[in-house]
């Protein structure tokens, strides 16, 4: 993975491949949480609390275990409980702290019919965004949402 960066001299391009490996040190950069380390094989398994909020307003808490983060596939993974396939990682806010906040990221093109809105993740990330200065054009989350917390749990 990288990205090209045209530069115009004269009347010619010069084409600049980068590698973000080279450039942050691993393959992928997250933006939410750029200081977290990339998984590592053989490491001992975490439990991250995670907060669903569904779009009827009903709250579920839920231990999910993962490397760093939750794990996405399995029966207690985070396509599940999301019930999507595609997961995007953005910022919520609550309780003066903050979250990582799993979306759908197809969940405005709801097949079915009309996306529905979910009023909690969307407070929780409009007050992330003011917490960071950060703007939006679309300040609304759809669907199913879950609030993690960054750091595991001790037990």
């Amino acid at each position: 993975m990288g990205f090209v960066i045209p530069i115009l001299i004269g009347d010619n391009y010069l084409v600049l491949l980068y590698s973000c490996h080279r450039l942050w040190g691993r393959e992928s950069y997250h933006p939410v949480r750029p200081h977290s380390p990339p998984p590592m094989k053989g490491k001992h398994m975490n439990k991250y609390k995670v907060t669903i909020l569904y779009t009827d307003g009903r709250v579920k808490d839920v231990v999910v275990e993962g490397t760093d983060g939750p794990k996405f596939d399995g029966d207690n993974g985070m396509y599940k409980h999301l019930d999507c396939s595609t997961i995007e990682i953005t910022g919520a806010r609550y309780k003066d702290k903050n979250y990582d906040l799993y979306i759908d990221e197809e969940g405005r093109l709801d097949y079915l019919g009309i996306p529905t809105l979910n009023p909690l993740a969307s407070k929780y990330f409009v007050d992330w965004l003011d917490h960071e200065q950060r703007m939006t054009m679309e300040p609304t989350i759809m669907g199913t949402a879950a609030l993690v917390d960054r750091e595991p749990i001790n037990e």
